[in-house]
């Protein structure tokens, strides 16, 4: 896939590779048959691109990439380099954390996060519900386990995550990471 091309790729050549993607998926959003014609530092806005365009642009570069993207993701990252950037950042090495420091920690981002879903106002909990998604995602997504959640094949599991309440995302995680009622 493209993190394995960006993967293979020295560092110098990573970014120029997802920048001319963003550009020519840009160009070809805005009806240029050129990717020249999408400046690397100018933003979006300037460019002619409106929030329909937007967000047609982050689902094509969304299924290009494989990466969680929406429209506020684009309109964080302004232009083509910076968005860019972005993507690099998204499907770049990670140094791989230990699986049972992150099993060990589970508990604390459980409790935060129950704190947080009864605090905070709802742009937040949004944010959060995105980026869990997003984890979900990458972690092949959500395997049976009596909540609703699809199988873990993978069938169901976009359509499952779009439409996840709190309650059915914090279930999934007590269940499937195995952390329930034994947390304090």
């Amino acid at each position: 896939g493209l993190a394995g091309r960006v993967a293979a790729l020295p560092p110098d050549e990573q970014h120029a590779l997802l920048l001319d993607l963003v550009r020519t998926h840009a160009a070809d959003v805005l009806g240029h048959t050129d990717s020249g014609a999408v400046p690397v530092d100018r933003g979006f806005l300037d460019i002619g691109f409106d929030s329909l365009t937007i967000s047609e642009l982050a689902e094509r570069l969304a299924d290009a990439t494989g990466v969680y993207l929406t429209s506020p993701h684009v309109f964080d990252h302004p232009s083509p380099d910076e968005l860019a950037a972005h993507l690099l950042d998204e499907l770049g090495p990670r140094e791989a954390a230990a699986p049972d420091s992150v099993i060990s920690d589970l508990p604390r981002v459980e409790r935060a996060l129950t704190a947080i879903a009864h605090g905070e106002d709802e742009s937040v909990r949004a944010e959060l519900r995105t980026r869990l998604r997003s984890v979900l995602a990458r972690l092949g997504g959500p395997s049976p386990n009596g909540s609703g959640a699809p199988a873990a094949n993978g069938a169901g599991t976009a359509e499952w995550l779009a439409t996840a309440g709190t309650d059915e995302l914090f279930a999934f995680i007590d269940q499937d990471l195995g952390r329930g009622s034994d947390v304090s």
